[in-house]
């Protein structure tokens, strides 16, 4: 703790060494109190700083960065947490009070988030959670930023010509009084792909997103948020397709081909669904499933892989099929499966139009989970149901050309 002007780092000072922050620490409770006073936990200038499998928790700031401040340098910032840090008055009168979680200064700096948690960080002017600098870049991956507040950009704020790109993370429950509760793009360029941005809060405009340069989206959901205007997003955009807005009020989305909008994605609530950070998985009937980017095949934030082929809109795949009954039609494709009931056997005709490469899934309905998997080709192909119990299941044919999806009732 220091109260003098210039003071910094409450918890740790580095000033241009490398510092690494490891195993299980804790930097919590430390004060930057001066009127300039930066980074509650940790200042660094013109270092490099890797945190890793730690904690910092509930530090406080009075002009920049509650928990973290970094002036020039580096930060990796990896399977770690931010939690509870305050740059609104904690440490005294905020001065301006950006940052809550982390800020960065200066012109050259470089922020790794990965696979990590912001979460519940107070700022009282900008970036409840992170703010982000002219010259700096800054890369968040598998990683969420959930429940922090300031009166504009709550979740995160990235100024003048600072550059975030955000890969496969969760933006959610922030909060924001004035504007861009989950981000606010006020700089150079700001790139989603397969981020889920849902339930933050504005009281002003930009529930989801307030862009008012040029924010860039791909696989990516905005729905569920709340604004007085530009419910889910409010400003510039570019879409590279394959994105979910729920509800785009300002008309500020520009739709391409295979955008939805308008629609309910119908998210689970923001909890552990595996791997190390939460995510909202998406439930039974959402649009959201399948109908991502046919060519990304990366995984999803917590590791998990792309199910059936395709993935789904956003930062969570989902691993089971997530059609209800009324969904399961015959799409016209010509296959025809009989007999259908089935009682142990049925024949599963294919035609040509289908090609080569074709392969069949049967999926059991109740648990989503595949029974059966196997090659074929056009033309009528004999299957043998042992082993598998009575119900309803869902048999899926696709090939490089086309696909359908069919329902199959097991009576044996």
């Amino acid at each position: 703790q220091g109260a003098d002007p210039d003071t910094g780092g409450g918890g740790v000072f580095n000033n241009g060494g490398t510092l690494d922050i490891l195993n299980g620490t804790t930097i919590i409770n430390n004060i930057a109190s001066g009127t300039s006073g930066s980074g509650g936990g940790l200042l660094s200038v013109a270092g490099d700083v890797t945190v890793t499998d730690s904690n910092f928790e509930t530090n406080a700031a009075n002009r920049a960065g509650g928990a973290i401040e970094i002036i020039d340098g580096t930060l990796t910032f990896e399977s770690s947490i931010m939690t509870r840090n305050d740059v609104n008055s904690a440490a005294g009168t905020p001065n301006p009070g950006n940052g809550g979680g982390l800020h960065v200064t200066g012109t050259s700096s470089t922020i790794d988030i990965l696979t990590s948690t912001i979460t519940g960080n107070f700022a009282a002017n900008e970036g409840g959670g992170l703010w982000n600098q002219n010259g700096t870049t800054m890369n968040i991956v598998d990683s969420t930023i959930d429940t922090n507040d300031a009166p504009e950009g709550g979740g995160i704020y990235n100024n003048g010509g600072g550059i975030v790109t955000v890969m496969t993370s969760t933006v959610s429950g922030n909060t924001a009084s004035v504007s861009g509760a989950g981000i606010q793009n006020n700089g150079a360029s700001f790139d989603l792909n397969a981020v889920t941005v849902a339930n933050n809060v504005s009281s002003g405009t930009g529930g989801g997103i307030e862009s008012t340069t040029t924010t860039s989206l791909k696989n990516t959901l905005v729905a569920t948020n709340t604004a007085s205007s530009g419910v889910d997003v409010n400003g510039t955009f570019v879409s590279n397709d394959y994105n979910l807005i729920g509800n785009d009020d300002a008309g500020a989305f520009p739709e391409q081909a295979n955008d939805i909008e308008g629609a309910d994605p119908m998210l689970g609530p923001l909890q552990n669904n595996g791997g190390t950070t939460e995510t909202h998985e998406l439930l039974v009937g959402s649009v959201a499933y399948n109908a991502g980017d046919p060519a990304d095949l990366f995984d999803d934030q917590i590791g998990q892989t792309v199910f059936q082929g395709r993935r789904d809109i956003g930062a969570f795949e989902a691993q089971d099929i997530l059609l209800s009954i009324d969904d399961i039609v015959d799409s016209g494709s010509g296959i025809v499966i009989y007999p259908n009931p089935s009682q142990g056997t049925a024949t599963i005709a294919i035609p040509v139009q289908f090609g080569s490469e074709i392969q069949v899934t049967i999926i059991e309905l109740g648990s989503g989970k595949i029974v059966k998997r196997f090659s074929s080709v056009t033309g009528a192909n004999d299957v043998s149901f042992n082993g598998m119990a009575n119900g309803v299941y869902i048999i899926t044919v696709v090939s490089e050309k086309a696909s359908s999806t069919h329902r199959l009732i097991l009576a044996k």
